[in-house]
């Protein structure tokens, strides 16, 4: 960020987690071991006990909004995305078997389980980097462009070293520019996401009232794969003008973007604060993985994004306020 002629401040964080060290899962007689669990380690107790849903797939979202999963333990087969399953439905836990153990604790037909697990809570520093671009005309307005740095089960090529390089080449861009934008603009680089958005929560609190002032905030995360361009504009959070400004650009550069909703990522945070905030993503790469590897990610998918975010970046520039 300072190469590229930012003013960078390090805002260092420390947050609490919980390690999970082992989950069984146990139906009567029966039991299985857990491979990953999604639930709240912090409302006490060493287990969870509730009603049973056997869920087959939980990106499968059609079919998850007509199915009664309230305070149930979701059981499934799938590394779920839990922050878009919590997003539409309010689980007690979210269950991940194997094949084996899914289908064997399913025909018993038993409706009742209970979670037991052992783990510590540890505490934990992290920071965030954050960059600012001097103001063209109009200071006081600002504009925040970010994407997170950790990563999670893998080397973090896709996810989310892809977000950072696409955010420092767009730094190196607006900077570049002979007129600058008609705002301040912020690059901010996210720490912990991985752990539950932690860096963007620990930015909202420090930077409450910078925050009444942000126009929107774009935020970049796993852009490094070759399939669908897919961008948060589906949220009722989302105004008109920001789903206008995605659309053209996408007609603008010829690309097809998806419009979604329920993203998990830190723009999340933002936008349950009253920030206009959204997301890009390109899918097609891996991510939380040993395989997520450099090779793994597409140089023109990078370019994409970034034209993508600039295009929304000046037309934000046009919107009245």
């Amino acid at each position: 960020m300072e190469k590229a002629g930012l003013s960078v401040a390090v805002e260092p964080f420390q947050f609490q987690s919980f390690v999970l060290e082992s989950a069984l899962l146990r139906v009567e007689n029966e039991k299985a071991e857990i491979l990953r669990l999604g639930f709240n380690p912090y409302a006490g107790g060493d287990s969870r006990t509730g009603e049973l849903a056997f869920v087959e797939s939980t990106d499968d979202m059609p079919a998850i909004m007509k199915s009664e999963l309230d305070d149930k333990i979701v059981v499934t087969t799938e590394a779920a995305n839990f922050y878009r399953l919590a997003l539409f439905k309010k689980p007690r836990a979210v269950v991940f078997l194997s094949r084996q153990e899914f289908d064997r604790l399913k025909a018993g037909g038993t409706r009742s389980g209970e979670i037991s697990f052992r783990g510590k809570l540890i505490r934990t520093n992290s920071a965030n980097i954050a960059g600012t671009l001097a103001p063209g005309p109009g200071a006081g307005r600002e504009v925040i462009l970010s994407a997170h740095f950790d990563s999670w089960k893998g080397p973090g090529a896709n996810d989310n070293a892809s977000g950072v390089g696409v955010l420092l080449e767009l730094a190196r861009h607006f900077r570049s520019l002979k007129t600058l934008p008609p705002f301040s603009m912020r690059f901010v680089a996210f720490g912990a996401e991985e752990l539950g958005m932690l860096g963007a929560k620990a930015y909202l609190e420090r930077h409450q009232s910078d925050l009444q002032n942000c126009d929107l905030l774009f935020n970049i995360d796993t852009v490094g794969g070759n399939k669908g361009i897919f961008a948060e504009t589906r949220s009722s959070n989302v105004p008109e003008w920001l789903r206008a400004a995605v659309s053209e650009a996408g007609k603008d550069l010829g690309l097809e973007i998806t419009a979604a909703n329920g993203m998990g990522s830190d723009h999340r945070v933002f936008m349950q604060a009253g920030v206009v905030a959204t997301n890009i993503a390109i899918s097609g790469a891996k991510t939380h993985s040993p395989e997520d590897l450099p090779e793994s990610v597409s140089a023109d998918s990078l370019e994409k994004a970034a034209r993508i975010v600039a295009a929304v970046v000046e037309k934000a520039g046009r919107v009245a306020k």
